[in-house]
């Protein structure tokens, strides 16, 4: 049997592959939830600026910028190292109230695992724009294991994702405006925090990974994939 990260799909024409979740970084602790409207930040993101983040970079940085100048630049300057060291001293703290939005110089050089996982548990909404190559990231197990409401680009449909509390958009323009109308809402915020744990729990947790696995040692005699 193989069990893989970052697959597409559910089903295979052979029986014997399955998806895996991607789980979150070893060293970036769970911690007790804090109900939502406590937290301190309302929008939170920190990560390296590759080439896909720059349409997120630019929303927050603009507002709003055609598209297609967007992507004229985007794998000539991220490409630059020093172009990019001068970028991510710009911070977007100030685009929404107590928030902390802020991209760094590459993986695991911004704050360290543990502050990075008691701003995660401190943050009402958390920002997943896309990796270096795939739209799924070590931050939305994160977030999820968090209880967070996570704003994210388009997730493969599989079974970690298909149907979840996750806000998957077209856009950084739309998700930007979804957080803004987000952050007035408790009550929307209390229920989408719910469901996320709630999902992480049946679904994407450690415990529900394990119960996964073993449907699948059960069903792989049946000649058919587990979903």
């Amino acid at each position: 049997m193989i069990f893989k990260i970052h697959l597409q799909l559910d089903k295979f024409c052979v029986n014997n592959i399955f998806n895996f979740p991607l789980g979150c970084v070893n060293d970036v602790p769970g911690l007790p939830i804090i109900p939502i409207i406590e937290r301190k930040y309302n929008v939170f993101f920190s990560g390296s600026l590759n080439n896909w983040r720059l349409l997120l970079y630019y929303y927050l940085l603009f507002g709003d910028i055609p598209c297609g100048v967007i992507r004229k630049g985007i794998r000539y300057f991220s490409n630059i190292d020093l172009t990019r060291r001068l970028l991510i001293k710009i911070t977007f703290d100030h685009k929404y109230p107590s928030s902390y939005i802020r991209f760094t110089n590459g993986f695991l050089r911004g704050l360290s695992a543990q502050v990075y996982g008691e701003t995660i548990a401190d943050s009402k909404i958390v920002l997943c724009p896309k990796g270096f190559q795939f739209a799924e990231c070590y931050r939305h197990y994160e977030a999820m294991r968090a209880g967070c409401i996570i704003i994210s680009e388009k997730l493969p449909p599989t079974f970690f994702y298909k149907d979840s509390p996750i806000i998957q958009i077209s856009n950084w323009k739309e998700g930007l405006n979804i957080a803004r109308e987000l952050i007035s809402d408790n009550t929307e915020m209390e229920n989408r925090s719910k469901m996320t744990l709630e999902w992480w729990e049946k679904r994407c947790s450690e415990n529900a990974t394990a119960h996964y696995i073993v449907k699948c040692i059960g069903n792989i005699d049946k000649k058919k994939s587990y979903i």
